[in-house]
């Protein structure tokens, strides 16, 4: 989280660019902050961290019956 500020800001995002015959252009982009091109995976990211379930620790004996191969 180190690229997003505390007022939620998301920085060092990467300039979109057409395709580049050197890898040097590609190392040397300028950057910007807050740009569509990386507030969407931050967004995404945030959705499916809501979405997920809560951590909850369960004992394995409690858990034993379901992982075992019934053959």
């Amino acid at each position: 989280m180190t690229k997003i500020t505390d007022a939620g800001d998301v920085t060092s995002i990467c300039v979109g660019t057409g395709i580049m015959p050197s890898l040097i252009f590609y190392y040397t982009r300028p950057t910007q902050e807050n740009d569509p091109m990386g507030e969407g995976p931050v967004f995404r990211a945030l959705i499916e961290m809501i979405d997920a379930p809560r951590y909850m620790e369960v004992k394995a004996d409690e858990q034993y019956d379901k992982i075992l191969i019934k053959r």
